[in-house]
């Protein structure tokens, strides 16, 4: 290699550009949602995806009245309907979101439904609540990814839940959460290593309160996520983690929405492209270039 080029400051768009112009070796997670527009301009490139170890959801403060009540968590997610979140949101580049571990992790359960699409039954909850009439909330939701989330607001209307959206940036978000005057928040949470106890443990046993700055508390999902950390068995950990995905789902602390997908678009002749579920998504000092056949 005579050279390495690093830029700085580009738009996305432009990044894309480039990559087809022949001007970049391999462009990774662009905020595009699908990548047949790629594929079909760029015969020449090779394209590898997977879910990334990351899920999206919307994180209730469970000490909070109505949120204190479970009906009307559950309420929440049955409103919600999370095809048409994806659709709108990140179009093919996401898998729906059963509970907080994300296919390709152990405890992942694929026969799982969680909570479909009813809002009859949510009104019902809601009316059994003593919420018959709905109520008013207000939704943080992070400034980075404001974009088509109205179906959501729409979805929650729907129920009788007049829910206004309040786009903030990162430090706010933070800030809020601490101080305990955001109802619900829109959240992102990434694997710092690849194992079921950064989704279950870290997010959800008590302990972490501060750390995930959570309300939630539920002394069954502490003893399991306490006990499977010190578990050896493969299958008795994932038995484990199925259990505690029910009593999430069931206590409903969170509505699950999606898990992303990550790609990485490269250049044919560029070897030793692998894509990695944790950051960095490609390393490359593992990169080199397949040397011409003439």
């Amino acid at each position: 290699v005579d050279r390495l080029s690093v830029y700085f400051g580009l738009t996305a768009e432009e990044i894309l550009e480039a990559f087809l112009r022949g001007e970049l070796d391999y462009v990774t997670d662009l905020p595009l949602t699908d990548l047949s527009e790629l594929k079909e301009r760029a015969a020449d490139i090779q394209v590898l995806e997977a879910v990334q170890l990351q899920t999206r959801m919307l994180v209730f403060d469970c000490e909070r009245p109505p949120l204190s009540d479970r009906r009307v968590r559950q309420a929440i997610c049955l409103a919600i309907d999370r095809r048409r979140f994806l659709r709108e949101v990140y179009g093919e580049m996401a898998e729906l979101s059963i509970g907080p571990i994300p296919p390709g992790i152990l405890g992942y359960d694929p026969g799982e439904r969680g909570y479909a699409y009813d809002p009859d039954r949510a009104r019902a909850l809601l009316g059994a609540a003593g919420y018959e009439g709905g109520f008013e909330t207000e939704v943080w939701w992070p400034q980075s990814v404001s974009s088509a989330v109205e179906c959501l607001k729409d979805d929650l209307a729907a129920v009788g839940i007049r829910a206004e959206f309040r786009y903030v940036e990162a430090e706010e978000m933070e800030r809020g959460l601490r101080l305990r005057t955001v109802p619900i928040a829109g959240r992102d949470w990434y694997a710092d290593y690849p194992d079921p106890d950064d989704f279950t443990y870290v997010l959800f046993n008590s302990r972490n309160r501060d750390l995930f700055i959570s309300t939630y508390s539920n002394e069954e999902v502490d003893r399991l996520t306490d006990e499977a950390r010190s578990v050896m068995n493969r299958e008795q950990r994932a038995g484990i983690y199925r259990v505690v995905t029910k009593l999430l789902l069931e206590d409903a602390p969170c509505a699950f929405l999606a898990h992303r997908r990550s790609f990485v678009a490269h250049r044919a002749d560029l070897e030793g492209v692998t894509l990695h579920l944790l950051s960095p998504s490609v390393t490359p000092k593992d990169l080199w270039f397949a040397k011409s056949s003439s």
